[in-house]
């Protein structure tokens, strides 16, 4: 986990390293009272004296004071020092085994206390309510997992506090739970910047055309046991299926703005899973600046099936599509290629990696980087472009289909991970899998001989890395040389879904 200091700015200023974000009264008592819970903690002070200098003081966001609720902050960091023992009980016994409270960060403990003390203490506030805001905390001083898992800790301490209001512990979305319950517990919160969206209360959401603009639009599903193993955590899950979605986005050249989801639970899924499916989401809906605008949420016999469309605009007559790519074209592709395909053969127990290079691989399978920054910026230079899901043999021969044309690829010319150059060195056979391989999210184009330098400032501007691989050509099928041109005989050419 991300470890902050008693030196580190975001304990003082958390948007030093997250975002500044408008600070209501409410939600300012409610940070005051995590900082103040985490130095009556660490320096073990008397929390009278903690919560006058706060009182005085007040709390700092975004380098400036804000006004907050002073009878809520004293109330948070009072309730929550004289009841810290059977607050501890309740936190701890919403914990994993395996995450003991006093394992987790200061900061975590303070967040988790402050929320655990709302939901049982004041009957006022919303669960729901209290359960968003500790977890937009936990975004502001952490940038890893730790959202989900106060999303995950404060929903269960709901559901067994207060099982009248928030539904009983445990209860499953796929037999007995209300479905309009579920959404607006779990999804409504995330449609809240979201204007169009209506708050999730109506059949469909409105969305205003931009003048000038083309509205894109992409659907890619997911089926658990096919596009992703059964025990992946749900956070992470729900961002890979919305970084696979703003990819094809960034593909065409698009910038997203929003999402529509539809998940179909197996019967006897825990809303605990529910909880951290939408923790996941919300996580890159912030960082990525997207919203949801609706979708729908059913029960199934069978896997856990998702299905995401994302939105975005480009410029009329600006998209990239695959039907461009002329021959004398030069292929790039951006990135490095391997570690999708060998991030899922860890995980599959089929290949043995060093442990750093192991991590990384498996990292770049269940959260890609989507290029939606560099994809817009391709749109007055790529011929044409296709982002790397299928693997990067498939996806250019998709291009060459519509285009008409043929490729020549080198693969020394190929940029490869260094998990990949670890298992290349190891067994050379694999070069046929590393090219085949899916899971890559990078984007391959073709773009003209005279547009060189311009690749190249783009790469340099943006900090991608981005590597001319080789040519489109006269006719029909996609070449791999080897070192003394001649073509590689490959296996297989890429994923197929039938």
């Amino acid at each position: 986990m991300t470890r902050p200091s008693a030196a580190d700015p975001a304990l003082t200023d958390p948007a030093a390293r997250r975002r500044e974000r408008p600070a209501g009264a409410r939600s300012a008592a409610r940070l005051a009272a995590v900082q103040a819970l985490y130095q009556i903690e660490i320096a073990e002070a008397e929390p009278e004296r903690v919560i006058g200098e706060f009182l005085e003081h007040g709390p700092r966001t975004g380098g400036r004071n804000v006004a907050m609720d002073n009878c809520l902050f004293t109330d948070i960091v009072r309730g929550v020092s004289v009841r810290l023992g059977e607050l501890n009980r309740t936190v701890a016994a919403s914990l994993s085994p395996k995450w003991p409270l006093q394992r987790l960060e200061a900061v975590l403990r303070a967040i988790l206390r402050a929320g655990a003390y709302e939901i049982a203490w004041r009957g006022d506030v919303p669960p729901r309510s209290a359960i968003n805001e500790y977890v937009e905390l936990a975004h502001d001083f952490f940038t890893g997992r730790e959202p989900a898992m106060v999303n995950g800790v404060l929903d269960h301490v709901a559901k067994t506090v207060r099982p009248d209001e928030f539904g009983a512990a445990g209860s499953e979305p796929g037999a007995g739970a209300d479905e309009f319950a579920l959404i607006a517990r779990h999804f409504a919160p995330l449609s809240a910047a979201t204007p169009g969206a209506l708050e999730l209360g109506d059949d469909a959401a409105l969305i205003a055309p931009e003048p000038g603009r083309t509205l894109v639009a992409t659907a890619d599903a997911m089926v658990a046991g096919v596009h992703f193993l059964d025990g992946d955590p749900s956070d992470l899950v729900a961002r890979k299926l919305l970084r696979v979605n703003l990819s094809d986005l960034a593909a065409m050249g698009a910038q997203p703005f929003g999402y529509l989801v539809t998940v179909a639970w197996p019967l006897g899924t825990e809303e605990d899973l529910v909880a951290r499916f939408a923790a996941g989401l919300y996580a890159d809906q912030k960082a990525y600046g997207v919203g949801l605008y609706g979708g729908d949420t059913v029960s199934t016999p069978g896997p856990l099936t998702l299905s995401l469309t994302a939105l975005g605009w480009v410029d009329d007559g600006k998209a990239v599509r695959r039907d461009g790519a002329r021959p004398g074209d030069r292929v790039y592709v951006t990135g490095d290629i391997g570690n999708g395909i060998l991030g899922l053969m860890v995980l599959r127990g089929e290949i043995e990696l060093p442990p750093g290079a192991s991590e990384a691989a498996v990292s770049h399978y269940r959260l890609p980087e989507p290029r939606v920054d560099l994809g817009p910026r391709l749109t007055d230079l790529a011929h044409a472009m296709v982002d790397i899901s299928d693997g990067l043999i498939a996806d250019l021969g998709h291009v060459c289909e519509i285009s008409g044309v043929g490729a020549e690829i080198e693969a020394a010319r190929v940029p490869l991970s260094d998990a990949a150059g670890i298992a290349l060195k190891r067994d050379p056979g694999l070069i046929g899998t590393l090219l085949a391989g899916g899971d890559e999210y990078e984007l391959l184009f073709a773009a003209p001989d005279e547009a060189v330098d311009t690749v190249a400032a783009l790469a340099s501007e943006t900090g991608t890395a981005i590597a001319a691989i080789g040519r489109i050509v006269e006719g029909d099928r996609v070449r791999v040389l080897d070192d003394d041109g001649a073509e590689m005989a490959l296996e297989r050419t890429g994923w197929r879904h039938f």
